[in-house]
């Protein structure tokens, strides 16, 4: 059976992830505790056990819900739209953001042994959002859907309107849903990324997909392809403004960790401003005598001071100053009056400012570039800012001599350090990166007061510390 809903936004927040499900498994059972005390647990049912009033033809049909247990009151059954029919659910998270109250949940629905897709869903105030099909490809079987979240709100003084609070710029609350999982495609598997935006709450409606596996290829990272390769792993970084990924490389199987991070919101509505700025006035001078150049970069630069306004005043100087050093030193190659050369030029503009926003550290001080990046617009419906991700590789590793399909991948909170844990009888045994590859074999003890589950939260805790 389907049930019909109204269009509703996705929910936004930061969340507190709770580990779910295992790759390939049905049965979803994980539990989260919600800041009013209600019990979340997340499983698999049948419709009958969890609709009740269905046809037998029906009955039996697989879906996930969510029992909600509150204290002295009846357990209630939420069905998690979407996964009402015949289709198999698998590989389901359940995730709970403590500060507004909302779960996310995402899932593999499988329809027959060559067909799947990974769907994301969120819940708050008793409202479930439509179902988005995170991933495109339908022609490939998927797992393990990881999920983490950033959030940031910022003033968007380009789109004009005000707050009605203060008369600023309106602020917008952007949060990004990073979603990972593994594909095995006709030409073999894949490591896939999704950033999904909303933006104050709405999903804008389209969103990007990546190879993470292609865009860090193996072939400058060995020649040791054949590992089987586990399951993606994705966290938040530290300064809360990127993602950690860590992956096995499916050509070279070796251990790749890349960080995503979208830029700073602000950021990319000067350069969006920036560039518009320049085609609006660009064909005023002839970008080719220096004095109009100077004319053009000295505009280019006092509208960047102006956008900006609102901004940390130093961290928009630097930004203004670079635009401006980097139109004197470029712009004339081109024609100003001519409209591609028009074009070319306002775009350069534009990457430059990304560039640098890139550079700049949680307190905006310049940093080093890094090595193997890549930069990527993020498409949308909507003329609203929305920014551009940076994917820049940490670095691989070859991978130690364990069990991998049953071992489990962690990351530190900056992504420089990883640790790999495998069970093995009553013991959790793990080894840890160090500065010439990996350290020894170590091993926790389990037992009814030391869980695999309380084990692998102190070795988080451990990289952390790192």
């Amino acid at each position: 059976m389907r049930t019909e809903m109204k269009r509703r936004p996705l929910l936004p927040s930061l969340l507190a992830l709770v580990v779910g499900a295992l790759a390939g498994t049905v049965s979803a059972d994980q539990t989260a505790l919600g800041r009013d005390g209600a019990l979340y647990q997340l499983s698999t049912m049948t419709s009958g056990e969890a609709i009740g009033d269905v046809a037998d033809s029906t009955a039996d049909d697989p879906l996930l819900a969510i029992s909600v247990t509150r204290s002295e009151s009846d357990v209630e059954i939420l069905v998690v739209p979407g996964t009402e029919g015949p289709e198999l659910e698998q590989s389901a998270f359940l995730a709970y953001e403590e500060s507004s109250g909302t779960l996310f949940v995402t899932w593999e629905r499988r329809t027959n042994s060559i067909h799947s897709q990974i769907f994301l869903s969120s819940h708050r105030d008793s409202q479930w959002s439509d179902p988005i099909p995170v991933s495109d490809q339908r022609m490939s079987l998927k797992s393990s859907p990881r999920i983490a979240i950033t959030r940031e709100t910022f003033a968007n003084a380009a789109d004009g309107s005000l707050d009605p609070q203060n008369a600023g710029p309106h602020r917008v609350q952007r949060t990004t849903l990073h979603v990972v999982w593994f594909e095995d495609r006709g030409d073999g598997p894949a490591v896939v990324y999704a950033p999904i935006l909303l933006l104050d709450g709405m999903y804008v409606g389209t969103h990007a997909r990546l190879t993470l596996s292609e865009i860090f290829s193996g072939e400058s990272l060995g020649t040791g392809g054949g590992a089987p390769p586990f399951m993606p792993t994705i966290r938040t970084t530290a300064d809360r403004r990127s993602v950690a990924v860590g992956f096995v490389d499916p050509d070279s199987g070796q251990l790749v960790t890349s960080r995503i991070a979208l830029l700073s919101g602000e950021l990319s509505a000067i350069s969006d401003e920036a560039r518009a700025h320049i085609l609006d006035v660009g064909a005023r001078y002839d970008s080719r005598r220096s004095d109009d150049l100077q004319r053009l970069a000295d505009e280019a630069r006092a509208h960047i001071l102006d956008v900006g306004n609102r901004m940390d005043r130093t961290l928009v100087r630097f930004v203004a100053d670079e635009a401006r050093a980097h139109i004197l030193d470029v712009g004339s190659r081109y024609d100003s009056r001519n409209q591609q050369d028009l074009e070319r030029l306002a775009g350069e503009a534009r990457a430059h400012i990304l560039d640098v926003g890139f550079r700049l550290d949680a307190r905006g001080v310049p940093r080093q570039a890094e090595a193997r990046a890549v930069m990527v617009d993020l498409a949308s419906t909507t003329t609203k800012v929305l920014g551009v991700i940076r994917i820049e590789e940490v670095g691989p590793r070859p991978l130690p001599e364990i069990a991998i399909e049953s071992s489990d991948l962690h990351l530190s909170g900056s992504g420089d350090h990883a640790l790999i844990s495998w069970s093995e009888g009553n013991q959790l045994r793990y080894r840890e990166t160090t500065e010439g590859g990996w350290g020894e074999v170590r091993s926790l003890k389990l037992s009814p007061q030391l869980s695999v589950e309380k084990a692998e939260e102190i070795l988080r805790a451990h990289l952390d510390n790192r």
